[in-house]
């Protein structure tokens, strides 16, 4: 009963703190919430990589941009050299409360997606002052929805002694 009573106040804390784990990533259908996800791509070498957006108006603006068919914008923000479960295989991801979109930027915060995986340890001082990082040729491609998926972690907590 203890293990029980253990279990359940586990799975409480956890959800409460959101500190779950992300499985996986659905199309999703026209909303209005405070947290959307979307999918940018980067036309010369073919990768995405997924941004977060925690801002109403900028993620009205992505879906304008997405509804017209026509996203002329393109991503900028400030990069934090850690990895997000919703950013897979990237080992860094841009700071969502720091994401906006533009049309025109200086050449020094330019760089490719590849390019600052391969120097993230330089990323924030001599590349990417700043860590201001925006990719002249990234464009919006998708809205997506990241689903968290408790299941893997209360089956661990399930089988520990």
């Amino acid at each position: 009963m203890p293990q029980r009573f253990i279990l359940c106040l586990s799975i409480l804390l956890l959800l409460t703190q959101n500190t779950a784990i992300a499985s996986s990533v659905y199309p999703i259908a026209s909303q209005v919430d405070q947290i959307a996800y979307f999918r940018v791509g980067f036309p010369t070498n073919e990768v995405t990589m997924m941004i977060k957006l925690v801002d109403v108006d900028r993620i009205q603006e992505a879906r304008n941009m997405l509804k017209t068919g026509q996203p002329t914008k393109s991503v900028i923000g400030k990069i934090i050299k850690t990895a997000a479960a919703y950013n897979p295989p990237w080992h860094y991801q841009l700071d969502p409360t720091s994401i906006n979109f533009f049309e025109l930027a200086t050449e020094v915060c330019d760089a490719d997606p590849n390019w600052v995986e391969e120097n993230l340890s330089d990323i924030c001082n001599a590349a990417l002052p700043n860590c201001v990082w925006c990719p002249w040729n990234s464009q919006l491609l998708s809205e997506v929805q990241v689903k968290l998926n408790y299941l893997p972690l209360v089956t661990k907590l399930k089988h520990t002694p």
